[in-house]
């Protein structure tokens, strides 16, 4: 695993960088098994968590907070794109 110097952010739905068997939740703001998504979450729309996700990480971006998620981020939804921009502050 690759380590980077700025803090590793999580989309709703991505894959643990370490423990492949947990998956980050948004709704929740945990990371749990991806059974989680079909059981126990409450959120009713995957596709706007990771929209709502997006949202956050921009602002938070745009408020001068560095962030990092790798462009191959592994998703169990979608592959989920974010411009380069959004990767770091250099």
């Amino acid at each position: 695993m690759r380590r980077y110097k700025h803090k590793r952010h999580y989309v709703h739905g991505d894959q643990h960088e370490s423990d492949a068997q947990l998956w980050y939740c948004g709704a929740c703001d945990c990371f749990a098994p991806r059974s989680h998504f079909q059981e126990l979450c409450p959120c009713p729309d995957h596709e706007a968590a990771q929209m709502a996700s997006a949202r956050q990480w921009r602002a938070l971006y745009r408020a001068g907070t560095i962030l990092h998620r790798p462009p191959t981020a592994t998703n169990c939804f979608v592959q989920v794109s974010v411009p380069e921009g959004f990767l770091a502050r250099r």
